[in-house]
């Protein structure tokens, strides 16, 4: 929803990327919006803490 008003229209791609490691959850968003060579590039970055079940 950040990018929602800007990104209207054009071309975008990007990639998610999940990583975990004991009770800490790490998540990447990458996108590259654009038309032809003018691109911009919008990087997310969020970080949450699961315990563990056991």
């Amino acid at each position: 929803m950040q990018i929602a008003m800007k990104a209207n229209g054009y071309n975008i791609g990007g990639k998610i990327g999940i990583a975990r490691s004991g009770e800490h959850l790490s998540i990447c968003i990458f996108m590259s919006m654009g038309v032809l060579h003018l691109n911009d590039v919008v990087i997310g970055l969020a970080h949450r803490a699961v315990p563990d079940f056991k």
